[in-house]
């Protein structure tokens, strides 16, 4: 090795393998300014300026040093193309640190335009628990949203009569009209929510939104459900949202009873479930809002018990974690299901749910 390095000259080549330490660092430094990898204006230039950077540090010349040594050891070989991989991973690492430091805020916008894009199927831990906060504000922003507009809608008509009244007791100066006061009733919500594997991660997120929203209603009433259907609403009521949403899912409903999350998807028979046991739990103030893919094993898909649930309904709004594009293929039973959701969104990341929340209309009155 030390005739290879000195018939390339001594200055690069396999010589930055036999660094480590300061004074490896102080050569990448080196070379990253060669490299002028300030001038980066995008972290999707970090593979081009990690390139410019290791030629500036001779692997480049490295790597044909060591594929020109003759007869070299196996073993040897294979531990220089290791030193080889770690340098360039080093360097990438260095290039991608240094574009961060220089730029937190473009980062920092690039990390949140992801989450929004993002599937939620695709996220990893750190990033579900990101988007599970931005939910929780959606949700809160949206209670805040349908308690003023509730407060403005409570005025009513003119009262003539109470008017002219009050403005002979003031000689007509300040004229200060009287309106009726018109009784305005928070709607109610019942939520459905498919538990099964396929659709966990889109389902988490709709019932954290749910949770931070609830107050805004006179009432919330959630149902999951896989083939049967089980009511979740004392636990939702009464227990942190991390620990609510672990015992739905495994099932565990504390006082109102369990759901088999083993079971094969039944749409149809979890839709005929409910409206056979907890149709009252609907009226003309309530939306009701179904969470999951509609993909139904070839089973009845029991369209009489949405119709029913959809004739009593102010709103049936149909959140699908699926794109548009797969609704009504395979056992999907989506597009069967259509013409009784006033509503049908897909769900497959934050952008999308914050478009299905602005759809969904969310008042007082009865459709």
């Amino acid at each position: 090795l030390e005739r290879s390095e000195q018939a390339g000259g001594g200055g690069g080549g396999l010589s930055v393998l036999m660094q480590g330490g300061a004074e490896l660092e102080q050569r990448i430094e080196a070379a990253m300014r060669d490299a002028q990898v300030g001038r980066m204006v995008s972290p999707m230039q970090v593979g081009l300026f990690s390139m410019r950077t290791l030629d500036a540090l001779g692997v480049q010349a490295a790597e044909a040093q060591l594929a020109a040594l003759p007869e070299l050891d196996p073993r040897l070989a294979r531990a220089l193309e290791a030193q080889l991989e770690a340098l360039r991973q080093r360097v990438r690492s260095a290039v991608r640190e240094d574009f961060a430091r220089r730029n937190p805020d473009r980062l920092a916008r690039g990390r949140a335009a992801r989450l929004e894009r993002e599937t939620f199927v695709a996220l990893d831990k750190d990033e579900m628990l990101q988007v599970q906060r931005e939910v929780e504000r959606l949700g809160r922003r949206l209670r805040d949203r349908m308690e003023r507009n509730r407060r403005r809608t409570r005025q009513g008509r003119l009262d003539v009569r109470a008017t002219v009244r009050s403005s002979l007791r003031t000689g007509g100066v300040p004229f200060a009209p009287v309106y009726r006061k018109r009784r305005r009733e928070r709607p109610k919500l019942v939520v459905l929510c498919d538990v099964s594997d396929s659709v966990r991660a889109a389902a988490r997120f709709l019932l954290v939104l749910v949770y931070s929203m609830q107050e805004a209603f006179s009432r919330t009433r959630s149902f999951v459900f896989v083939g049967d259907v089980g009511e979740a609403t004392e636990l939702f009521d009464t227990a942190p949202i991390e620990v609510a949403i672990a015992r739905a899912f495994s099932g565990d409903l504390a006082d109102d009873g369990s759901v088999n999350v083993g079971a094969s998807s039944d749409y149809g028979r979890s839709l005929q479930s409910f409206a056979r046991d907890h149709l009252e739990a609907v009226d003309p103030r309530t939306t009701v809002v179904i969470l999951g893919d509609a993909r139904n094993n070839r089973n009845d898909p029991r369209l009489d018990a949405l119709e029913q649930i959809h004739r009593r309904a102010r709103r049936v709004v149909w959140l699908n974690p699926e794109p548009r594009s797969s609704w009504g293929i395979g056992d999907s039973e989506m597009q069967v299901y259509l013409p009784f959701c006033d509503v049908a969104s897909p769900v497959r990341n934050l952008r999308e749910l914050r478009a299905a929340v602005s759809r969904l209309q969310l008042g007082t009155g009865a459709r």
